[in-house]
């Protein structure tokens, strides 16, 4: 604040980290006072040993007289008292540090909270869900997509089921993985199959096998439009369960019609490119969905994270964009105050504008409506350590790292 810039940015968040770790701060401006500039370089020191050990030490140098922390007022003008002026710069330097402090939310303390209780990891069933093949076609590979991510979060509303998956077709990484899994994970079945598209009408073919000997329990083929692909996966996951014996929660969504469905399609693919120039388009889409078909809840959890992609992405700091987020969701939540993606992504934002009790009351009935994802337990294990509970936080990764070994993200943040 007092350069008038941030120290350490960069062209790319990667060079920024470098700067952060290894690049002095540029100088202060020579008019500044020296006590106060040598305050500031100690506070950005690389090195915690020569940092200021205590906040009192910083208020003592702030406040410790002599010409250090004086300044030449502008001509023409009068020269305040010393002891306002020391006053003053405290001021700025304490702004300037609760900040920082507000930035990790280390001022906050409140009990920790432990992970709930689960089925433990030997009671579950184990089944790996396989990437639904998609052919060619960039809509059908997207319906595919579709189709293995509904399975999978239905699949995971079942307490005697641990689900495993990995990203992408059968690639020669996502064939590593899979062999990583089978000899580190005691994978019980197997879920694959594949979606073949013919204009708007669909087939999907699915099995499930036993594992290790390929023992085919359970197959069929799925016949019908584009409209009925919300119906595939509640059916298979219901079936996949009712063959390993356990019971699966599977929730239809409704079909929003073939015109919201095709803006919803396209949004959707513009949001997972991640690139910063299609967010426009990919929010355009979703309004357009939503105009279309105001019950399709979906939709406003898809527009409001993309406009939390501003934030994600650094692109913008405009509060705006955050705003308009949170109005998406009250509308989503008028529809159906209950529901578990909204609700999320409402604990999502919270977080993001640092209100973290919010945040992980919001979460609450998401973790205990058994339909939490690892995002879910990501999210908990953030607020957790933003109330300073480092067990807390990271019981719920470990959480995360138990239902998908294969998130990286999960796996380095813990």
């Amino acid at each position: 604040m007092l350069a008038d810039q941030r120290p350490f940015d960069r062209e790319t968040p990667l060079a920024s980290l470098a700067a952060l770790l290894h690049d002095p701060p540029p100088p202060l401006d020579p008019a500044l006072p020296a006590g106060l500039r040598a305050a500031v370089d100690k506070l950005l020191a690389k090195d915690p040993a020569d940092r200021y050990p205590s906040a009192d030490l910083l208020v003592s140098d702030l406040g410790g007289g002599g010409d250090g922390l004086s300044i030449t007022p502008p001509a023409g003008s009068a020269r305040p008292p010393a002891a306002s002026r020391q006053r003053r710069w405290a001021a700025v330097v304490a702004g300037i540090v609760l900040a920082a402090l507000a930035g990790v939310g280390l001022w906050l303390r409140f009990r920790p909270v432990p992970a709930p209780p689960g089925p433990s990891q030997d009671s579950r069933v184990t089944v790996l869900v396989l990437p639904i093949s998609g052919g060619p076609d960039e809509r059908g590979r997207y319906l595919a997509g579709l189709v293995t991510g509904e399975l999978i979060a239905t699949l995971n509303r079942s307490p005697g089921m641990r689900i495993l998956h990995v990203p992408g077709e059968s690639t020669e990484r996502a064939d590593a993985l899979r062999d990583k899994l089978f000899r580190e994970q005691p994978v019980r079945y197997i879920v694959a199959g594949r979606l073949v598209l013919d204009g708007e009408t669909l087939r999907v073919s699915l099995q499930l096998s036993r594992h290790p000997d390929a023992v085919v329990l359970w197959s069929d083929t799925i016949r019908g439009g584009v409209s009925d692909i919300f119906d595939i996966p509640g059916r298979v996951a219901a079936e996949v369960g009712r063959t390993a014996g356990t019971y699966v929660a599977a929730e239809r969504l409704a079909f929003p019609g073939r015109e919201a469905f095709e803006h919803y399609t396209r949004g959707d693919i513009l949001y997972e490119t991640y690139d910063a120039a299609r967010l426009e388009e990919a929010i355009a889409e979703f309004e357009r969905c939503i105009a279309a078909a105001p019950d399709f809840l979906p939709a406003y959890e898809e527009l409001a994270r993309c406009l939390m992609q501003y934030h994600n992405l650094g692109l913008d700091d405009n509060p705006a964009h955050l705003d308009r987020a949170r109005q998406v969701l009250e509308k989503g939540l008028s529809r159906r105050p209950d529901a578990p993606r909204l609700l999320s992504a409402r604990a999502w934002l919270e977080m993001y504008t640092y209100d973290v009790v919010r945040a992980r009351e919001t979460l609450r009935p998401v973790l205990a409506s058994g339909s939490a994802g690892g995002s879910d337990f990501k999210l908990m294990s953030f607020l957790c350590l933003m109330q300073g509970d480092v067990g807390g936080a990271e019981g719920w990764l470990q959480r995360a790292v138990d239902l998908d070994p294969l998130d990286v993200n999960a796996g380095m943040n813990r």
